[in-house]
């Protein structure tokens, strides 16, 4: 039992991550009408930056994460709705798929090559994250362990991944069904023409849905990378794929 027990935890864990990926992919999809196949290489990215800046440059905890989700990503999520997405807004399917297929591979590659670029032409004195095995999280570093009942043991890295992902699911639960904006985000997708009869600006509201969407896999990234265990792109692009599954089970929309 306390084995069993022990597993689930763990595999929950694991589960709340694919979670907060599959929310950020539904909302993408709900929003804007585009299955964005990069998302595990957004949520790299961030946790790399994450990682050079906390264990790299020796920024505290909060700091290091709030320039990720506040100002890296939104800032991120508007340039590629203003250099890509946008201009898919009425392309062919097959358009918008190859699109993020090339982000899914270009983002982590120009991520890479800073870092890499930095190191070796500018002296910076950052690690090149290659070889991490255990990423740093939000709370402690390395992670802290309670015991529970049965002499069951769990780490902060997954309470804090508990908790982050029921906090998302609500917040997009109240943000999609019971906000103006969410609406407005269902309605240029369903119904484009009538939204825009109705005022509905259909570039500002994709605007607003990719920065929120990316900032959610710049969370699922920070959060995530101590329970993935490394700072490698084909392991969080292989999150992802796993992650859509449970985007399909809702339909890509629940």
């Amino acid at each position: 039992m306390r084995e069993f027990l022990q597993l689930a935890i763990a595999g929950a864990a694991t589960g709340a991550i694919y979670s907060l990926i599959a929310s950020g992919l539904t909302l993408s999809y709900t929003a804007t009408g585009i299955f964005n196949l990069a998302y595990g290489a957004i949520a790299f990215c961030s946790a790399l930056l994450y990682y050079e800046l906390n264990a790299g440059l020796g920024w505290p905890i909060v700091p290091a994460f709030l320039f990720v989700v506040a100002v890296f990503c939104p800032l991120l999520g508007l340039g590629l709705n203003f250099a890509v997405f946008r201009p898919l807004a009425r392309a062919t399917d097959s358009a918008k798929i190859m699109a993020t297929v090339g982000l899914l591979v270009a983002l982590p590659a120009l991520a890479r090559y800073v870092v890499e670029g930095g190191i070796s032409t500018f002296g910076w004195g950052i690690p090149d994250a290659k070889q991490v095995t255990l990423p740093p999280g939000i709370f402690r570093s390395p992670p802290s362990s309670s015991r529970l009942w049965l002499d069951i043991t769990i780490n902060s890295n997954q309470v804090v991944v508990f908790i982050t992902g029921g906090i998302v699911a609500v917040a997009l639960w109240a943000l999609m069904r019971h906000t103006p904006l969410g609406l407005h985000m269902r309605a240029v997708v369903d119904k484009p023409e009538l939204a825009a009869m109705r005022g509905v600006n259909d570039g500002n509201t994709s605007a607003y849905a990719w920065v929120i969407g990316t900032v959610l896999a710049g969370i699922a990234g920070v959060v995530g990378a101590p329970i993935i265990g490394n700072l490698q792109e084909g392991t969080f692009n292989l999150v992802m794929f796993i992650a859509a599954a449970a985007v399909v089970l809702g339909g890509l929309r629940s």
